[in-house]
């Protein structure tokens, strides 16, 4: 890949990225996410623009699986399976 492409992939990458975090952190709803993703210039080289929905349900089920977790121990809980030795 050449020098340029990188550069504007990245820089891409890093708009993308600071919109969908701040719309699974709750900061802007899926409406002004979807519209703002809508508008990034070069979208194709990291997000084909049809699945611009897809991409914030899964990055929103992701972050809430990983909030979850780091709140939620099944085993302190007595819900888990404990393994024995």
């Amino acid at each position: 890949m050449s020098k340029t492409k990188t550069y504007y992939t990245n820089e891409v990458e890093k708009t993308v990225d600071t919109i969908t975090d701040n719309y699974v952190m709750n900061v802007i709803d899926y409406a002004n996410a979807k519209e703002k993703l809508e508008e990034v210039n070069n979208l194709e080289l990291v997000l084909e623009k049809h699945n611009i929905d897809d991409h914030l349900y899964f990055a929103k089920e992701d972050y809430d699986a990983k909030m979850k977790s780091k709140y939620y121990n099944p085993y302190m809980t007595g819900e888990g399976i404990w393994l024995k030795h």
